[in-house]
């Protein structure tokens, strides 16, 4: 055979050897991405505690006018509102019986006081 087709040759190999290895390579990522992957071991606890019993609004609220000075007024109420988890809707149905039972007192035209422990 002439000199010039051994490199024809050599090079058909060194094509065919590529496209093998690229075929190969191809094949055992697909078989990668097939396989089942390994289980994963359940970390949560055997017996997990309950969630906490839901506070009721009444407790929500008194405890945000707590934080925030023991007042409720018109200039906070928004944050006492946001912090207690309640609408202004709810607020207004809340506070009259909180009044009533003596726990909070009418502190002026427009705010409230808390009669707790911690707001004396």
């Amino acid at each position: 055979m002439p000199e010039a087709d051994h490199g024809v040759d050599r090079e058909m190999t060194f094509e065919r050897v590529l496209r093998a290895v690229a075929t190969v390579a191809v094949v055992a990522l697909l078989g990668a991405c097939t396989t089942n992957p390994v289980d994963f071991v359940d970390v949560s606890p055997a017996n997990p505690a309950p969630p906490p019993a839901p506070v009721a609004p009444e407790v929500r609220l008194v405890g945000a006018i707590e934080a925030s000075g023991c007042s409720l007024t018109p200039a906070n109420s928004g944050s006492v509102l946001l912090r207690a988890n309640l609408t202004q809707a709810q607020l207004a149905g809340i506070l009259p019986g909180l009044v009533e039972t003596g726990r909070v007192e009418v502190a002026g035209s427009d705010s409230f006081r808390v009669l707790t422990d911690r707001c004396v």
